[in-house]
């Protein structure tokens, strides 16, 4: 299905989906800008509740790459984690995507300053990553979890020892107190790069971190000059 966003000046739509688990591509047009809004599962366009788009149950892309407005698309917090299948393209704008604990696939900013909104993608059982397939640039942030102070190191995290990603992620959590102010951390590790939020004080990447948050860059990534303000990490 197709979402126009249209309309006379200076009109801002707003739209929030029903349920038709029959869809599986939602296309946005229009040079408006627009909110565009994807409800829990059980209740949207996700299928059911224990996540089907793997197996045809539900929308499997939402394509804003032809819109010119501002997009502000928002996945419900609850779908679940183990549905996996989605992918998600913003517009030529400054867009804000707001991911849940759905394990999206891949997501796009396709230019403009786009605001990537993470705060609810805790790792949890689904090992939920999400992945900026298009990398970042300069202007973007990523919203991270607020949990109290965060706490931000610039410096990329040398984890060369590492002979997995687990390893890797273990390395970076494995001296971070996250428990009372959030700790954010970056490294590298094989030609993509990562940003790891602990909330936790468990010290490991593990199921049981279900409020920790891993971001997953396509490319290598310089984050040294990026800066924090409350939970929102600039790209700069």
């Amino acid at each position: 299905m197709t979402v126009d966003s249209s309309g006379a000046a200076y009109t801002w739509n707003s739209i929030t989906m029903g349920a038709n688990a029959n869809a599986r591509t939602v296309t946005i047009t229009g040079a408006k800008n627009l909110d565009i809004t994807f409800p829990a599962s059980g209740t949207s366009y996700f299928g059911s509740a224990s996540g089907t788009i793997a197996t045809g149950g539900g929308v499997s892309s939402i394509d804003g790459s032809a819109a010119t407005g501002k997009l502000a698309i928002s996945i419900g917090t609850g779908v679940s984690p183990a549905a996996t299948g989605l992918t998600v393209k913003g517009g030529s704008n400054n867009d804000t995507i707001t991911l849940s604990n759905f394990q999206v696939n891949a997501v796009y900013g396709n230019g403009g300053n786009d605001t990537f909104d993470v705060s609810a993608s805790v790792y949890g059982s689904g090992k939920v990553v999400q992945y900026i397939a298009d990398g970042v640039q300069a202007g973007d942030k990523i919203v991270l979890k607020d949990q109290g102070t965060e706490v931000w190191t610039s410096t990329r995290v040398d984890v060369s020892s590492a002979t997995s990603l687990a390893a890797a992620q273990g390395l970076v959590l494995s001296s971070l107190d996250g428990s009372t102010n959030g700790k954010i951390k970056w490294f590298v590790y094989g030609s993509n790069t990562y940003i790891v939020e602990s909330n936790t004080n468990n010290g490991t990447i593990t199921e049981a971190a279900t409020t920790d948050i891993v971001v997953k860059i396509a490319g290598v990534v310089d984050l040294s000059a990026s800066t924090l303000s409350g939970n929102t990490l600039t790209i700069v």
